[in-house]
């Protein structure tokens, strides 16, 4: 490659740019209603989140819920007559839904003969559980990379029932796609709809820092600030890479264009962002932000991707401000240990 087309990498910093300030690696938060607030899981981590089944009217356990047909009749200690409902199994559409949601938490890729499986089972409930079937076929076109699967299958899903967590997992269908910015969006709608639910409102500031859209998470940052009294940890980053960014010049346009470029170029690969890192560095009169997106593939295919993606940049973003911001691909594998 030419030194024209060369980007500084970790190893190759700005002259001056010596000290470290301190490294933030901000995950992506889940919206799987399980997961605590205080846990950090990466991109890769984030599980659908659960609805209610179709004619559910309260939690019930994992299989079953309860129908209107009497098993038998006790009476209590007053001599009311006491119900006993029959369980009822979910429908297919359910119970693909559910098991979709396991086999994601594995952050494994899965196999296609299981994929064609659970789309059978999804497509035989369409008439009786919408809502939960186009998710299904939704969320297994992402997993096929199929981009126009994805929102037709979760348009459809909103239409027959527009709940906050489908929504939610419209945006991590997306997010699977490497569309951050519109999984950002999409989970952003899902925090409108249940405010108190800040899982979705982390999820929609993370997804948007990581897309460059600085300034919106800074905004939603603060509409969290008066949600929770609990001290929020993202606040203090997010402020100081913002400072930083605006004290060296760097333009949250340069930020998007960048990010929006390489995802589109390891979509184009078919390749996954798992997680990302930034890391904010001052030296003798220079300052530099580093952002990385991080990817499940070998340090030696990580190299080459980032090398190809180079000439792209500057082709396709023009200044890339690299006295001020360097961005690379980087495998996951450097950050297991960390």
């Amino acid at each position: 490659m030419t030194d024209r087309f060369r980007r500084p990498s970790r190893g190759m910093r700005p002259s001056g740019a010596t000290l470290a300030t301190g490294i933030y690696r901000i995950k992506i938060r889940p919206v799987f209603l399980g997961a605590s607030a205080g846990s950090s899981p990466k991109l890769s981590d984030m599980p659908l989140a659960k609805g209610k089944a179709a004619g559910q009217r309260g939690r019930v356990p994992a299989r079953y819920r309860l129908s209107r047909n009497i098993r038998s009749l006790r009476h209590d200690q007053n001599g009311q007559i006491m119900v006993t409902p029959t369980p009822q199994p979910l429908s297919k559409a359910q119970e693909a839904f559910n098991r979709l949601a396991d086999l994601l938490a594995l952050r494994d890729e899965i196999d296609e003969f299981t994929l064609s499986r659970l789309e059978r089972m999804a497509k035989e409930a369409l008439q009786v559980d919408a809502s939960n079937a186009y998710q299904v076929l939704g969320m297994i076109a992402s997993r096929r990379w199929d981009a126009a699967g994805v929102n037709s299958n979760f348009q459809r899903a909103i239409l027959s029932a527009p709940r906050a967590e489908i929504h939610a997992n419209f945006g991590r269908a997306l997010c699977d796609l490497n569309d951050l910015e519109e999984a950002s969006v999409q989970v952003g709608i899902a925090a409108d709809k249940e405010p108190e639910n800040l899982l979705y409102l982390r999820s929609a500031i993370n997804w948007s820092f990581c897309a460059g859209r600085w300034t919106r998470a800074q905004e939603l940052m603060r509409v969290l600030l008066t949600r929770t009294k609990e001290q929020v940890q993202q606040s203090a980053e997010l402020v100081s890479m913002a400072e930083m960014a605006q004290r060296i010049g760097l333009r949250e346009e340069t930020v998007q264009r960048t990010v929006s470029c390489a995802m589109e170029f390891l979509q184009s690969k078919k390749i996954r962002v798992v997680n990302y890192s930034n890391s904010a560095e001052k030296g003798r009169g220079e300052e530099c932000i580093y952002f990385a997106f991080i990817v499940d593939v070998d340090a030696e295919t990580a190299r080459d991707v980032d090398d190809e993606l180079t000439p792209i940049l500057f082709q396709q973003v023009g200044e890339l401000q690299l006295d001020s911001f360097v961005f690379t691909i980087e495998p996951k594998v450097l950050y297991e240990s960390q």
